[in-house]
């Protein structure tokens, strides 16, 4: 760049005031020591732009590699649960198929559950995950006591006492519980989407790297 920069000054040079001679050339020696040294500066400053673009490509490469797996491996474990989710399944199917997929302590510690599941999922997806199962346990676990204490009131086994609050969130629950397990499958979904926009541009990254060492 520097060469090919001297060569224009020269060129242009030539052009306008003709042949150079010594007398004329120790007058513009500062410009052209100046347009050298700015050439020189600008050769460095694009080398390290060029530097650094690809240390940010590498450490983009690395996170896809690194998080690709772990989304996959929350997915596969979002896939064993949510059949079980959709009807004629009801809330205690639901809590059988978390109880299947291996989570068996999601009373307080379901995150921890997560983490020994799937342990190469980011933190993010393992909180949402752990937020989204949660939500289907509890309103499952709410329903289930609701329609028990019902039951028991109706035999006769249960003062009546509670049995309006009851009702009220038994129909609460009747809502919430189909919405939290939309929101899992959506949440899987979503998952999805997101591995293959990180399949994709992991293969442009890879493309490109090949492309610049010239592969």
């Amino acid at each position: 760049m520097s060469a090919l920069l001297l060569a224009a000054i020269l060129t242009a040079w030539l052009g306008i005031w003709g042949p150079i001679s010594p007398e004329s050339l120790s007058r513009w020696q500062t410009l052209i020591g100046a347009c050298i040294t700015a050439a020189g500066v600008f050769v460095a400053a694009h080398n390290v732009t060029r530097q650094m673009r690809a240390a940010a490509r590498a450490r983009e490469e690395d996170r896809l590699e690194r998080d690709i797996p772990g989304l996959q491996s929350a997915r596969v474990l979002i896939g064993s649960i949510t059949p079980m989710l959709l009807p004629p399944f009801g809330h205690t199917d639901g809590l059988k198929a978390i109880e299947y997929a291996g989570i068996t302590h999601h009373r307080g510690g379901l995150l921890k559950e997560l983490e020994r599941l799937i342990p190469a999922a980011p933190d993010q997806v393992r909180r949402d995950v752990s937020g989204h199962l949660s939500a289907i346990c509890h309103h499952a676990e709410r329903k289930e006591w609701c329609l028990d204490y019902i039951r028991r009131v109706e035999s006769g086994a249960a003062t009546g006492e509670h049995l309006v609050s009851a009702r009220q969130q038994l129909d609460a629950c009747e809502r919430q519980y189909p919405e939290a397990c939309a929101n899992l499958i959506a949440y899987s979904e979503q998952l999805t989407r997101r591995i293959v926009r990180g399949r994709v541009r992991l293969l442009l990254l890879r493309r490109e790297h090949e492309r610049q060492l010239g592969l």
